[in-house]
């Protein structure tokens, strides 16, 4: 999963029990940092979609920060990514094959920006956010596009028919006839 679809959610200092309230509703929850010490999963704290943790040992006045999944699952990413891949093939058909460091930068700010558009439910913030990944990711490919991807022209499959075929930019030109003086 791109690194841009993962955020912090700070649920601040904790004063007693064992439950903490996500911000952010999240799909999972790959760590939670209790004043910088980093829980496990199911063996430190449990989490219940979207927003619950609950911590199996009581806390009191630590402080934690959760690395929370952007509420999606797993397929769903996929599908965006999917979408961002298809683009970005679409944008360099007839070209030159960009490295796949190139593919999986750009795929990330696209995936991310066709995320946060879902997610955004008409918060401009978030959607200028989103705008801005999807310029990096355009701007990048057209760059790449204008200096490095034009390709070549292949004049494999051109052929002539008569006996004499011969380069077209190579063609004697001494033996021509002067158009003018018929020389």
């Amino acid at each position: 999963m791109p690194d841009l679809l993962i955020g912090e959610d700070s649920v601040g200092v904790i004063t007693s029990g064992t439950s903490l309230v996500l911000t952010n509703p999240a799909f999972g929850v790959p760590t939670i940092l209790k004043d910088s010490t980093v829980l496990v999963l199911t063996t430190d704290y449990v989490f219940v979609q979207p927003r619950a943790v609950t911590l199996v040992v009581a806390a009191s006045g630590e402080n934690f920060t959760a690395t929370v999944y952007i509420a999606f699952s797993d397929t769903e990413i996929e599908t965006f990514i999917g979408e961002a891949d298809r683009l970005i093939d679409n944008y360099f058909v007839n070209r030159t094959a960009p490295a796949s460091t190139y593919l999986d930068d750009w795929s990330k700010y696209l995936s991310a920006a066709r995320l946060l558009r879902v997610k955004a439910k008409g918060d401009a913030s978030i959607l200028s956010w989103a705008d801005s990944m999807e310029k990096i990711a355009m701007d990048g490919m057209e760059a790449y596009l204008k200096r490095t991807s034009a390709g070549t022209f292949d004049d494999s499959k051109v052929t002539r028919d008569d006996a004499t075929s011969v380069p077209a930019f190579k063609l004697d030109q001494s033996t021509m006839t002067n158009y003018e003086t018929g020389d």
